[in-house]
């Protein structure tokens, strides 16, 4: 998904994580992460824990865009 950044919204309440912030683009819900918390949830979503909570729907479907 390509993202236009005059589309782009940030979430008022999305501010007390500095590794985070929440925006919105239309309809989608967006998390901005830095580069570590990048890289652990890279590290979680390869995992199996993680994948059975999301087929189970006890997490909310995650991926990836630019």
């Amino acid at each position: 998904m390509a993202i236009s950044p005059a589309g782009v919204r940030p979430e008022p309440g999305s501010f007390r994580d500095p590794a985070n912030r929440v925006f919105h683009v239309g309809d989608d819900v967006l998390r901005g992460l830095d580069a570590q918390a990048a890289e652990h949830w890279r590290a979680l979503a390869g995992t199996e824990f993680f994948t059975t909570l999301l087929a189970a729907g006890k997490v909310c479907g995650t991926e990836p865009v630019d």
